[in-house]
């Protein structure tokens, strides 16, 4: 594990540069200015205690129906998991280190009529260019102090508060950051963009578990893919963990949920085909 600081850094000022946040607004709903009118927010460094957390999760769980409490702290998780990936994104297409503390972001919950959304309101946006030389151990030493100062302790008190395992959560995370990674590798992006993802990538992948406070490492994964009722030329990754959206009122199981026997996948996957066709039909 490399933790001391490498040499060459330079902090920009952010009036100096404008991040542009790209694929992060539009997959993770991540920004510098939020959403236009959040029904709740919170910043995170408050919602490290008890009390914050628990209402933040009684909320989500009020607007998701939740029949209980795995779903809020699912929801809560996939929030801070958008961090995760903007880390990498942000090393890749921007080479700097996003400073990503606690007190740096706010989490918000936007409402889409029977649905809502997370987004994060990075605030104050602050980044340090990434240095001319020992860049890799840079990047793997923002990545450290990323999940033990931030990651860690929100997932952590999600848990808690949730009176849920944190592996619930974090089970999740392989599976969403491939997934991420695939839709890069397959897009139409620049090439220098996807070596340096996919490099990042594998340096996340070649943590130690103890940075992650898991027993292994949880981006190490065994990806399986199946059939795509929606696309067939693109396979759908089976996740690494239930994301507990069917733990709600008439929630249903996902399409690519581990849970799913191959007889119920099937079932499912015929039924999404008739639907779609009878809505070209129409």
């Amino acid at each position: 594990m490399h933790n001391r600081e490498c040499v060459n850094v330079k902090v920009v000022n952010p009036l100096a540069r404008t991040l542009p946040f790209g694929l992060m607004q539009t997959f993770y709903n991540i920004s510098e200015t939020g959403v236009e009118s959040p029904i709740y927010a919170a910043a995170a460094v408050d919602l490290l205690d008890e009390a914050a957390m628990k209402a933040l999760l009684a909320r989500v769980g009020q607007e998701l129906k939740a029949t209980g409490m795995e779903l809020p702290a699912s929801f809560v998780g996939n929030a801070i998991f958008g961090l995760m990936a903007a880390q990498l994104y942000f090393f890749a297409t921007e080479r700097v280190a996003l400073r990503l503390t606690p007190r740096h972001f706010e989490l918000q919950l936007e409402s889409h009529g029977d649905h809502i959304h997370s987004a994060i309101r990075i605030r104050p946006v602050e980044f340090e260019e990434l240095p001319d030389t020992e860049e890799e151990a840079f990047i793997r030493e923002r990545m450290i102090r990323f999940y033990r100062e931030t990651a860690i302790p929100l997932l952590d008190a999600a848990a808690r508060a949730a009176g849920v395992a944190p592996d619930l959560m974090w089970n999740q995370f392989g599976g969403h950051m491939r997934s991420a990674i695939d839709y890069v590798r397959a897009g139409d992006f620049p090439e220098s963009m996807k070596r340096n993802l996919e490099r990042c990538y594998d340096m996340l992948c070649g943590l130690e578990p103890a940075v992650f406070r898991r027993g292994k490492n949880p981006f190490v994964i065994r990806p399986r893919y199946v059939e795509n009722p929606w696309n067939p030329d693109a396979p759908l990754l089976i996740r690494t963990a239930c994301c507990m959206y069917d733990r709600r009122e008439n929630g249903e199981t996902c399409y690519n949920c581990p849970k799913l026997k191959a007889d119920e996948r099937e079932r499912m996957f015929q039924k999404i085909r008739s639907d779609m066709q009878a809505a070209e039909n129409d």
